[in-house]
């Protein structure tokens, strides 16, 4: 039955093509939505327990599968979007899945550090066990035998899927590593942390070439073309000719839109991609007339920051709206994913990489990358703004006069989390790293490699120090001057998405992204109870209210809730 009424309520973190016939979002409302290309309306809808990651076609457009952080991949079939298969053999998020080039088998990779092979019907044949960190993407060889795989740990590893042998691993300079396609030579590209492609030919000699400013997030390759497709964070889109053997040689390029989410895109026609985006449904760009095709991606719901103001709770999320206590006072028109205040002043930023004065919605600072975090951090000389992005780099900008920002690298990956207190600004990583910078210098005065086992998430700061949060599902509580930290585990049951403190820091709240809440009370190093579940949704952010002595949570599903330690 055709369903006109369906649509995402949160981001589009996967898509698929088949031919110009089907289209196949994946979302963060846990929705997997099937749509005919020719109508652009939703044929039927599929659901997981979690969010959904990416999606894949079979060869011959009767199958779908998907990936999720409900630990599972799932198996349907089209257009009817009947459940016929689930993967549940691993341990985290399941980061991607598709479907070997003869459409025999199905791979698997999850931030558990493994991947799987499959029957149609998800019955389990292999496991491949070598990364030592999160998996983020892999790529079937042409001899429907082979995968390549990378991820956080900065390798690239090639794997013999009927045997389970791991037959060659290569390090790309310690950078972590998003994306990786195989071309018909055997030919492995892979884009990094740092903006450059790495090309290793079939002999593992490497080259690299300068494609984006920061990050590269995705890469397809239209093998019928010999043409690559890059995104990357630093908002573009690049078209390279691969018949000239080398990368130098670029078709087209564009900035893409402001909804675009650079993690997932596929053609639809030879001129025609489609793109997953922060809205209701996807975009596609016409590459022969370069006209993006936005006019159907409507604004969501999602709330991804929220902060106690003097006078107010303000919160902002994707659609770019800024409410205070409920009512939009602005519109930034783009995603954003934090919001502070100082004396009245609100500032806003996110996946633009702009920096707001959000009541005026005046740009202060552009940066080339997307903004994650921000503090307020005030000196003896100065006050200013302190942003986390995900290039690595922190932003202070002068909260008086902006034209005196200055940019700092300080990690090589996205930062999570910022904080300050006491002269000292902490940053946390998706490396699992934490630095400390001295608010004066502006220079780390101590670093500390692995934090977590897993990403940090996010870091508030506590009476004694900073606290900080992880996938690993623990708190951790790092004293003045103390590198080895007090871990306190929690009882979530998904990532811990975000933490804050209490004004006096004696009770810490965190939240994850399966909706949960659980408060921890410093001075009896304990948690105060299990936790409470107000949302199915995703937990996005916490802050803490004086005036009503509760922590204030913002969600996926654009509410924010009260909860009382």
């Amino acid at each position: 039955m055709i369903a006109y009424s369906i649509f995402h309520v949160g981001p589009i973190s996967g898509l698929a093509t088949f031919s110009d016939k089907y289209i196949a979002t994946a979302g963060y409302d846990n929705q997997l939505i099937l749509w005919c290309a020719q109508t652009n309306k939703a044929l039927a809808c599929g659901r997981h327990d979690h969010l959904v990651n990416q999606c894949d076609f079979s060869p011959d457009g009767t199958l779908l599968v998907s990936s999720s952080s409900d630990y599972t991949a799932r198996v349907w079939s089209v257009p009817d979007m009947r459940l016929i298969g689930v993967i549940s053999v691993h341990a985290d998020d399941v980061s991607k899945a598709a479907f070997s080039p003869d459409g025999q088998q199905i791979a698997t990779s999850s931030f558990d550090g493994t991947l799987s092979v499959h029957d149609l019907h998800g019955v389990f044949k292999k496991r491949l066990v070598g990364h030592t960190g999160l998996i983020e993407n892999f790529d079937w060889g042409k001899d429907n035998r082979t995968l390549q795989s990378c991820g956080m740990d900065g390798t690239i590893r090639t794997w013999d899927t009927l045997t389970g042998e791991c037959r060659a691993v290569r390090s790309i300079d310690g950078v972590d590593i998003d994306t990786l396609v195989t071309l018909t030579d055997g030919t492995i590209l892979a884009g990094n942390s740092d903006g450059s492609i790495a090309s290793i030919d079939p002999y593992d000699n490497v080259t690299f070439f300068d494609a984006h400013t920061t990050a590269i997030k995705l890469l397809i390759v239209d093998d019928a073309e010999r043409r690559l497709v890059s995104l990357g964070y630093d908002n573009r889109v690049h078209i390279w000719d691969l018949n000239k053997g080398s990368l130098e040689a670029k078709i087209k390029t564009s900035t893409f839109p402001r909804c675009i989410w650079a993690r997932s895109a596929s053609f639809l026609t030879e001129n025609v991609i489609a793109f997953a985006t922060f809205g209701t449904t996807y975009a596609t760009w016409d590459l022969a007339s370069n006209v993006w095709d936005t006019d159907r991606v409507g604004p969501i719901p999602g709330v991804n920051a929220v902060f106690a103001g003097s006078d107010g709770i303000y919160s902002v999320g994707d659609a770019g709206v800024l409410e205070k206590s409920g009512a939009e006072i602005a519109n930034l028109g783009t995603l954003c994913n934090f919001v502070v205040e100082d004396n009245g002043q609100i500032f806003a930023g996110g996946q633009a990489g702009i920096v707001f004065d959000a009541l005026t919605a005046t740009e202060l600072y552009r940066h080339t990358s997307p903004l994650n975090c921000a503090v307020i951090v005030k000196s003896a000389a100065v006050t200013f703004l302190a942003v986390g992005t995900y290039s690595g780099h922190v932003i202070y900008l002068n909260v008086k006069d902006p034209a005196e920002t200055k940019v700092v690298k300080v990690h090589s990956g996205a930062i999570k989390g910022i904080a300050y207190q006491n002269g000292i600004i902490a940053t946390g990583t998706s490396d699992g790293e934490i630095k400390y910078t001295d608010v004066d210098t502006l220079e780390v005065t101590s670093e500390i490699g692995s934090a977590h086992d897993g990403i940090v998430n996010d870091l508030c700061v506590y009476e004694s120090g900073f606290a900080t949060v992880s996938r690993d599902l623990t708190l951790r509580l790092w004293r003045d001057g103390v590198s080895s930290p007090d871990v306190f585990k929690s009882s979530h049951r998904h990532s811990i998405k975000c933490v804050a403190s209490s004004s006096r820091g004696d009770l810490i709240a965190s939240g994850s992204y399966g909706g949960t809440i659980q408060v921890f009370d410093v001075n009896r190093k304990n948690w105060t109870g299990k936790p409470v579940r107000p949302t199915l949704s995703g937990i996005s952010s916490l802050t803490w209210d004086e005036a009503t002595q509760a922590f204030i949570a913002g969600s996926y599903d654009g509410r924010l809730y009260s909860v009382h330690p």
